[in-house]
C-alpha cells in the first residue's frame, strides 16, 4: 500500500509543477502590442527598475506614457487571478474582487510591522517595546508586547489588526494591516509584500484574508513578470 501511495504521488507530482507553471503564466497578461513600459525610481539613489505592463492594468482616464519615470505606480486587478479589473467596471472594493496593487519602494518590514502594531496598541514612537511573535489566524502571527504603561487613546489605527508572515529565516515578508468587521462599510486589508527590490501593497476585502498566502505568492510572481531588469 505505501509503495503504492508513493508511486502515485510520484506521477502526480508532474502534474501538480504543471498545474503551477500554468498558473504562473496565466498571471502574466502582457503582449499583443497593449504593453506600455516605465521607469520606477523613487529617487536618483535608487537603482530605477523597467516594468512592462498591459495598459488594462491602469486607470484608463491616465494610463502612463512610454519611458514615462514614476515613484510608485497603482494597477487595478481581480483578485482571484490578477487578471486586469474589467474595463467599464467601477473600480471599488464594493465590487468583492477587486484588487488594488501599488508598486513602491522597499521598506524594512520588521520595522513597519512594529510601528503599525505600537500605533494599535496605543504606544508612542519615542516608547522601547519588546516584542515577540503570537499566533494570529490562518498561518499569520502576531506581535505581541506588554500594555504600554501610558497608552496614548483615539489613535486612528487603535481597530485595526496586524498580521505578519516570516519567512524561514526569521525576516518578516509580509505585514498585513485590516479593519475589524463593523468598522467602516467595506472592511479591507493592507497587504505589504517584500519583492526583493520592492515592496508590493495589496488593497483586498477582508474576506480574501484566508487567502493572503496565494495573493502573497502570486503577486511576486506578477510582479516578476512585469519587470524587465
Amino acid at each position: 500500500m505505501a509503495v503504492r501511495m508513493a508511486n502515485a504521488v510520484l506521477w502526480a507530482l508532474p502534474l501538480l509543477l504543471a498545474a503551477f507553471a500554468a498558473r504562473a503564466e496565466n498571471i502574466c497578461h502582457r503582449g499583443g502590442g497593449n504593453d506600455v513600459s516605465i521607469i520606477l525610481q523613487y529617487s536618483e539613489d535608487i537603482r530605477p527598475i523597467r516594468l512592462t505592463i498591459d495598459r488594462r492594468y491602469f486607470d484608463q482616464r491616465f494610463i502612463p506614457q512610454d519611458d514615462s519615470v514614476v515613484r510608485a505606480k497603482v494597477l487595478d486587478l481581480q483578485a482571484t487571478d490578477f487578471a486586469p479589473w474589467p474595463e467599464g467596471l467601477r473600480a471599488h472594493m464594493s465590487e468583492g474582487s477587486y484588487l488594488s496593487l501599488l508598486i513602491a519602494t522597499a521598506h524594512d518590514l520588521e520595522l513597519v510591522a512594529q510601528r503599525l502594531t505600537s500605533m494599535t496598541l496605543g504606544y508612542r514612537l519615542t516608547d522601547t517595546v519588546q516584542w515577540h511573535d503570537t499566533d494570529g489566524p490562518f498561518g499569520l502571527k502576531r506581535l505581541g508586547a506588554p500594555p504600554p504603561s501610558d497608552p496614548l487613546t483615539g489613535g486612528l489605527f487603535g481597530m485595526d489588526d496586524v498580521y505578519i508572515a516570516r519567512d524561514k529565516q526569521g525576516a518578516v515578508t509580509d505585514v498585513i494591516r485590516c479593519k475589524r468587521p463593523g468598522d467602516t462599510p467595506f472592511q479591507t486589508c493592507k497587504h505589504l509584500v517584500e519583492a526583493g527590490v520592492a515592496d508590493l501593497k495589496l488593497l483586498y476585502a477582508l474576506d480574501y484574508l484566508p487567502d493572503w498566502h496565494r495573493l502573497s505568492r502570486e503577486a511576486r510572481a506578477f510582479f516578476s513578470c512585469i519587470r524587465d531588469n
